[in-house]
């Protein structure tokens, strides 16, 4: 009851990875929409549970899992300075909703319905419909302050142990299935190796980061390969590259025979060089090219 978003902060998403399937109620039609498009193969109610009522009038705390039945709890976040709105919504008993929906066991069953909690209870008949185990929210809202003493008889009157108390939620198993308490003799602790739902997002979030850096790297590698592995004049910048041939050609439209005297312009003469010498003239300045760059006016 009070299933609110189908992943985040729910109690029964690990159930639904592995394989189980379940009856969520929901009456908050932003949560039931997400809970019908995440978790599909679950039966999702968009209603309240009540104990006498056809509908009701439920204050919904938008983007929040903070919808009430209870005015005197609406009050209070108005009064904090949240926004509450009004919304008759279509209520159901427990008892129904199990005569439609429930298998032969019930494994499991949370109630977390701001201070609805004995409306809830008093809508199921736990004689007929035995949960194995019960787990139910016993602090007011956004509160360490507990809240159970209305309703727990209404529970451990019905053949049922208090077996664990998380701080947020009190667990209750059924007399029958004594085997059970032993999972609820010690806390979830560090030898069980767990991990916050919040953890296990954020790694996921890496890995996937972390593959689609590995894909952008494997796509770069080849160009990076064939760029740099047999240089030419045309991956020098365009301006280096533009000079380097103006020089070749006038160096081409220039050269005399290997060793023979050349007349420049001012009629001046000088040994063009030799092909494999490693030295040229830079156009128009009478620079030698820098000695073991392999590159003269033959090679050009």
């Amino acid at each position: 009851m009070g299933a609110n978003a189908p992943v985040g902060d729910s109690v029964t998403y690990l159930f639904y990875e592995r394989g189980w399937r379940g009856v969520n109620i929901e009456p908050v039609s932003q949560w039931f929409e997400m809970l019908a498009e995440v978790r599909p193969d679950d039966i999702n109610l968009n209603a309240a549970i009540a104990d006498s009522a056809d509908s009701l009038t439920l204050y919904d705390v938008p983007d929040t899992g903070l919808a009430t039945a209870d005015p005197a709890i609406a009050a209070r976040h108005r009064l904090e300075g949240r926004t509450v709105l009004e919304r008759k919504v279509p209520a159901y008993t427990l008892n129904a909703v199990c005569a439609r929906h429930a298998p032969a066991v019930i494994q499991f069953l949370k109630i977390d319905v701001e201070g609805a909690e004995a409306s809830v209870l008093r809508s199921i008949d736990l004689d007929r419909y035995r949960p194995q185990v019960i787990l139910v929210e016993a602090t007011l809202p956004n509160s360490t302050t507990v809240s159970y003493a209305e309703w727990e008889p209404l529970i451990t009157g019905k053949r049922y142990d208090f077996v664990y108390f998380d701080g947020l939620n009190r667990f209750y198993a059924a007399q029958e299935c004594a085997g059970l308490k032993a999972a609820f003799s010690a806390p979830p602790n560090v030898l069980d190796d767990f991990m916050q739902y919040r953890e296990v997002m954020h790694r996921q979030a890496i890995e996937r980061l972390q593959a689609q850096l590995d894909a952008e790297r494997r796509v770069e590698a080849p160009r990076n390969s064939s760029r740099w592995t047999f240089p030419c004049w045309s991956h020098w910048p365009g301006r280096t590259a533009g000079r380097m041939v103006t020089l070749a050609s006038c160096c081409r439209s220039a050269r005399p025979e290997t060793g023979a005297p050349a007349t420049g312009a001012d009629g001046t003469s000088h040994l063009a060089p030799s092909a494999g010498s490693g030295q040229a003239d830079r156009a128009g300045s009478g620079a030698p090219a820098p000695a073991g760059s392999g590159l003269s006016a033959a090679h050009l």
